[in-house]
């Protein structure tokens, strides 16, 4: 679908217009909260910002043709190149639409909108607003204790493996390159838990076009880290996404930063943790060697070995 406009609801609370566009939205929201709704597609009415990444903005919204039911509409930044703009929607469009529940979420519609400050087409999506709950609140307030609170992170790496295999056995050669604890939510009952996978944009799989390395740098292997340094394409390993389960265990048992190195930015990471291959993993298993149970310190090590 092919939209001309992004046009919002017609006045805020002080009386004045509201914004016509998607960038104006945004510099809107740089100053004060979203008082009154804003129309989206004629469709969506967005009632607040989840989310604010590099390459795109993520909206809480209602869905008039679905009886008010929320949903997530996520639009790419206008500053993203717009052929890897481009690519980055379509993977992760394609990805919803092949897999859907239980393991990502269920894709409702998808396109590009004019932003008519400029003419510039940004691709968007929207897609199901799952409810569930984020693997550091699992792990925060279900778990007060240090032991039950290691098993409690590592079932909730499990249950992280566990979907993407599930995607593996749909979309041969998935990779989702940027596994972190906000792009993992848990729904169902304690007995019926499973992690939804969010965020596929980055994503790769057998056939999937060629992407420069991107992701959260402290949830990177050493060899991503410095494919992104000299300018090579990402890596489709596989162990990218273990070794990022092995980052997230170690976050959600010790409560630090990987690394150990939260003072730096996340571009000083890349070139100080992994100046040399392993000095990233033996760091992280330095700090998890005095708190971590054997067996726990062994599955960690497993995750984050160096390839």
């Amino acid at each position: 679908a092919r939209v001309d406009c992004a046009t919002f609801g017609p006045h805020s609370p002080d009386g004045k217009p509201h914004a016509q566009t998607i960038r104006d939205l945004e510099q809107h929201l740089e100053h004060r909260p979203l008082y009154t709704p804003w129309r989206f597609l004629g469709r969506y009415t967005a009632i607040g910002r989840l989310a604010a990444t590099g390459c795109s903005w993520i909206y809480r919204a209602q869905d008039e043709h679905r009886k008010g039911q929320y949903v997530a509409v996520k639009v790419m930044r206008p500053s993203t190149e717009s052929a890897i703009s481009r690519i980055m929607a379509a993977n992760e469009t394609a990805i919803m639409r092949h897999v859907g529940y239980p393991f990502t979420p269920t894709l409702i519609q998808a396109g590009r909108v004019e932003n008519s400050a400029n003419g510039e087409e940004l691709p968007f999506l929207v897609c199901e607003y799952v409810r569930g709950r984020s693997f550091p609140s699992c792990i925060r307030h279900q778990d007060r204790s240090e032991k039950r609170g290691v098993s409690a992170a590592i079932r909730h790496i499990v249950l992280a493996a566990e979907s993407l295999q599930a995607l593996r056995k749909v979309i041969p050669g998935y990779v989702h390159r940027d596994l972190k604890p906000q792009n993992l939510i848990v729904r169902g009952g304690h007995k019926r838990e499973m992690a939804v996978l969010l965020d596929h944009a980055l994503a790769c799989w057998d056939g999937s076009p060629e992407m420069p390395v991107g992701g959260t740098p402290v949830h990177m292997p050493p060899e991503a880290a410095m494919a992104r340094v000299v300018g090579r394409a990402a890596p489709r390993d596989p162990s990218q996404d273990l070794f990022a389960l092995g980052t997230i265990l170690f976050e959600l048992v010790t409560d630090r930063i990987t690394c150990g190195l939260g003072a730096c930015s996340q571009q000083q990471h890349v070139f100080l943790a992994h100046a040399r291959g392993d000095v990233f993993v033996r760091s992280m298993r330095g700090l998890a060697a005095a708190s971590f149970p054997p067996a726990t310190l062994e599955l960690l090590n497993g995750l984050l070995e160096v390839r």
